[in-house]
């Protein structure tokens, strides 16, 4: 661009060194293809988890998260006896993917109520034996918030063990299965928002 402006309009413009980290940044790439798993495959990388990482992929997958509202989850949020969770809280994470705080309200500022299955309750009872005393947090590291680096290493790990690193990676792949099986048995995501806002 800048040779073109010094062609076209101004001969005497000098041009700049580019670095190697400027020339990085203004190149456009295509964007990667988002490949989502089946079903079968969400097995392999469910078996392929260690225990902990399990019960954040469980959760994650059945509330359709991203992981700052899984990581952000809060006993007091989770009602057993009705039998509901409150996602509302997230982790909000720094740009070298440290913890930086816990916000009071999701992304997209809507608070959701998602029903416990029965192994989410089986997960929340086992959670709630291990909660820290000083900490709300359900899924947490000696009382402090799970870190997002270490969530990330599990589930690419987990992906690579199940032979499916080159096909996905990274945490949000398991809010894309989800709504992924919701269009194949629901048919839209539309009628899952109606029939929740209908309930």
């Amino acid at each position: 661009v800048l040779n073109w402006y010094r062609e076209n309009y101004n001969y005497k413009y000098v041009v700049p060194i580019i670095t190697k980290t400027l020339r990085k940044l203004c190149t456009i790439k295509p964007p990667r293809e988002k490949k989502k798993l089946t079903a079968e495959e969400f097995l392999l990388f469910f078996n392929a988890l260690e225990p902990f990482y399990r019960d954040i992929a469980l959760y994650q997958s059945r509330i359709a998260g991203r992981i700052g509202e899984v990581t952000g989850l809060q006993f007091s949020t989770i009602d057993l006896d009705n039998r509901t969770v409150t996602v509302k809280h997230v982790a909000v994470f720094g740009r070298k993917k440290e913890f930086v705080e816990l916000k009071p309200v999701t992304k997209n500022g809507e608070i959701r109520h998602c029903y416990i299955t029965d192994d989410l309750l089986e997960l929340f009872e086992r959670r709630l034996k291990l909660k820290h005393p000083d900490s709300d947090f359900v899924f947490h590291q000696d009382g402090s918030p799970v870190k997002y680096r270490s969530i990330q290493h599990a589930y690419n790990q987990a992906l690579k063990k199940a032979g499916l690193l080159e096909k996905t990676s990274g945490t949000h792949m398991l809010k894309r299965f989800t709504a992924t099986i919701t269009r194949l048995v629901c048919g839209n995501l539309d009628s899952v928002q109606a029939y929740r806002d209908w309930e």
